[in-house]
């Protein structure tokens, strides 16, 4: 049914978005640029938005290298 298949669609970005989050705190090096991008966050100097982008570069970045 459609709403099974919109519900599937919900689970698979949840679970994604779940992973990657675990990712970024297991992994010692994206954990520490993470906690330096909170700070910065956290004292304005860098938006969240930008922090964001950053935080997903690196995990891509890491990726590619692994």
């Amino acid at each position: 049914s459609s709403r099974r298949a919109s519900q599937a669609r919900a689970w698979l970005w949840s679970e994604t978005a779940d992973n990657l989050l675990a990712r970024l705190r297991d992994d010692p090096s994206l954990a520490e640029r993470l906690h330096e991008l909170e700070g910065a966050v956290a004292s304005g100097d860098l938006a969240p938005r930008v922090a964001a982008r950053e935080l997903v570069a690196t995990l891509w970045k890491e990726a590619k290298d692994s």
